[in-house]
């Protein structure tokens, strides 16, 4: 298999949306280069992002940015092709994998494996950050999924069809 690439550049980011970002730490941070740029909580430790891509991908994994420290995220679930997942819902889907995150996680050169075979032609991926390491907020500078993308998939088609359900 080759080398997974960073996805970023194949999001529809004006599909993609965070919920319970601090103002001062937009979503817009997670795709800044710098280190020192981080996205944060606004009332608790909890963080959802969904992540919405313009054509179907295959990930197997992700790269997790940011000095780790107490706000590090700890506890990551990890749910595909649903939209729009919020507090009130999450709870409602079985997750396709959970992430318990720790330091070597945040090294610079990690890459954390996904079950590659759970994350195959998604179209969507929502990251519930559920705890972290300790503190009352959550922070990190980075989040990029890693695969490859799947030629030939339409996803602005897939999207009318989804009805919420």
């Amino acid at each position: 298999m080759s080398k997974p690439v960073d996805l970023t550049e194949g999001l529809d980011k004006k599909e993609t949306v965070a919920l319970n970002l601090s103002d001062a730490f937009p979503l817009a941070n997670l795709f800044n280069p710098d280190d020192a740029v981080v996205v944060r909580s606004d009332a608790d430790e909890q963080i959802i992002i969904n992540f919405s891509f313009q054509s179907a991908v295959n990930l197997v994994a992700l790269k997790w940015s940011g000095a780790f420290s107490p706000e590090s995220p700890k506890t990551v679930k990890l749910f595909t092709n649903r939209l729009a997942v919020s507090f009130q819902d999450i709870d409602d889907y079985p997750p396709v994998q959970v992430l318990e995150l720790t330091k070597a996680s945040f090294a610079p050169d990690a890459l954390v494996p996904l079950s590659a075979v759970k994350f195959l032609k998604i179209i969507s991926l929502t990251v519930f950050i559920e705890s972290n390491h300790g503190a009352e907020l959550t922070s990190f500078a980075g989040l990029k999924p890693m695969g490859s993308s799947v030629a030939g998939t339409n996803v602005s088609q897939l999207k009318k069809m989804d009805h919420g359900d």
